[in-house]
């Protein structure tokens, strides 16, 4: 008794084998899938391809800070849990009282003295 299977046999169930597994896999792939997102209209709207010349040359009238005037910062806890990032308090060099004006929010010193907090 002969055995041996045509090749073409072989590979019809194979080809039959991998499609059972590749439509398996897609039914199993569409029922676990979450759904597309609704995307709002005005995201879907085409952009206009004119250049708006005006925010152009508003970009070069921005302000640019350095990392000096931007400062340390530092994280500061809410009662809440909630961190809420804040400048970190900087140090004041005072003038001399008969430099600043009547009424100046930074407190006379002495030469040389340090002010870290602002009354009020």
């Amino acid at each position: 008794m002969n055995n041996k299977m045509p090749f073409s046999v072989k590979l019809l169930i194979l080809t039959a084998f991998t499609v059972v597994l590749w439509v398996g896999f897609e039914v199993y792939r569409v029922l676990t899938s979450e759904p597309t997102p609704q995307v709002p209209e005005y995201i879907l709207a085409p952009l206009s391809p004119t250049l708006d010349i005006s925010s152009l040359n508003s970009i070069g009238q921005r302000i640019n800070l350095t990392e000096e005037e931007i400062g340390d910062t530092v994280l500061l806890e809410r009662p809440s849990g909630s961190t809420v990032v804040a400048p970190a308090p900087i140090e004041i060099y005072s003038a001399p009282a008969f430099l600043q004006p009547e009424g100046s929010p930074i407190p006379a010193s002495n030469e040389g003295e340090v002010v870290t907090e602002l009354p009020g």
